[in-house]
């Protein structure tokens, strides 16, 4: 590799490391489980070819020369591989890739449906436009997702720049650091909506195309869990950069998704994932039963058509709670509210991710267009720093 490009790559790392920085104060096992990822990646002699997806299909495409796709690169990788080039990246990468740290970085360029989606979907070297679940990657994807490998692959050279001693609290278990996205966590569990039988994936598909809440909050389960647990434990840290965030804390990242960095619901989402998968058996108890049965009903409300789906009933039954669309809450009502809160955790990540890769991707990642130029800019930093 030149130098010029060399220095790409680290000005693109940059960006990356400092969010991660900022973001540790608020989960420093975040920070410890990405440096611990990007050792293990290089400890096993990793290193991104960003062709090899394109060479294994058709050899002629790649420039020997540069070891580049030929012409286009990104509408090369958008036409005709699509999400298997989020596949073969994601697999390059790994454990960096599959660490929490790596997904936040994703989710904050607006990408966190499209790794959720390449970690699920049938795998195979080239996409089968007639094949409904071979969905179309718009562009700009490709090119963030693009960002986001180079970036990851050498954050461990800018890392000691930015990072200093910060290695984090290294008490928390592999179980409980892998807990976001939920529908990540718990693919295994519950299926992705799109690899339903048709009937039911365009019945889930026309709900969330229906489905208008808003830009109002407060009436999710979420919400009241999340202020219950800061009345209960206090508010955990928060990083500079959200500190100085203006209005109240509440656990919304952007339309329709969660924020995977936000400490409070990454503990909801902890306790939650940890009961529902059996590791995790002692929960707090947060809500009153009439505090519960109240906010449940608000959220049914809120959730409205999304809960008539027949994915819904089957999520809830997986979950072990079919009562909850019933309108009826058993007695013991402490552990049903951490499995109601995955429940409506589940419906409201699928929301963002049907509209980001079926309704509507371009405005999807339109609105995460601010914070891709923060990254810019802070790439531009990284140039700086390195006498470009």
């Amino acid at each position: 590799m030149n130098d010029f490009g060399r220095i790409v790559m680290l000005g693109r790392a940059f960006p990356m490391a400092i969010w991660l920085r900022e973001r540790a104060s608020e989960r420093p096992g975040v920070l410890r489980e990405f440096l611990e990822g990007a050792r293990a990646w290089r400890a096993r002699g990793g290193h991104l070819d960003l062709a090899r997806i394109v060479r294994q299909v058709d050899p002629s495409l790649v420039d020997p020369e540069t070891s580049m796709p030929r012409g286009d690169v990104h509408g090369l990788y958008q036409q005709r591989f699509g999400i298997h080039f989020f596949q073969d990246v994601i697999e390059q990468l790994e454990p960096l890739s599959t660490t929490q740290g790596a997904i936040a970085l994703a989710s904050q360029l607006g990408l966190e449906p499209w790794y959720v989606w390449a970690h699920v979907a049938p795998r195979r070297a080239e996409r089968e436009p007639l094949d409904p679940l071979d969905l179309e990657v718009p562009r700009q994807a490709i090119v963030r997702m693009g960002d986001w490998a180079i970036g990851l692959q050498l954050m461990d050279v800018v890392a000691p720049e930015l990072f200093g001693e910060l290695v984090g609290d290294d008490s928390l278990s592999h179980h409980e650091l892998a807990v976001w996205p939920v529908t990540l966590a718990l693919r295994r569990r519950i299926p992705h909506p799109l690899l339903l039988p048709e009937r039911e994936r365009d019945e889930f598909v026309d709900a969330v195309a229906a489905w208008e809440h808003g830009a109002e909050t407060d009436d999710f389960l979420i919400e009241a869990m999340s202020l219950a647990w800061v009345d209960r434990f206090g508010e955990p840290p928060r990083s500079p950069a959200r500190a100085n965030l203006p209005g109240p804390w509440h656990p919304l990242h952007w339309p329709e998704a969660l924020d995977p960095a936000d400490a409070v619901l990454w503990e909801l989402l902890r306790q939650g994932v940890g009961l529902v998968e059996g590791w995790q058996r002692d929960v707090p108890a947060l809500l009153t039963a009439d505090e519960l049965r109240a906010a449940w009903e608000r959220s049914s409300t809120a959730l409205d058509g999304l809960l008539a789906t027949s994915y819904a009933r089957q999520v809830a039954r997986l979950l072990g709670i079919a009562w909850a669309l019933g309108g009826d809450l058993p007695e013991d009502t402490g552990e049903a509210a951490w499995r109601l809160l995955v429940f409506e955790g589940v419906l409201r990540e699928l929301v963002g991710a049907i509209r980001a890769l079926v309704l509507d991707p371009d405005a999807w990642l339109g609105e995460y267009d601010w914070l891709a130029d923060q990254f810019d800019a802070w790439t531009r930093y990284g140039f700086r720093h390195f006498g470009v």
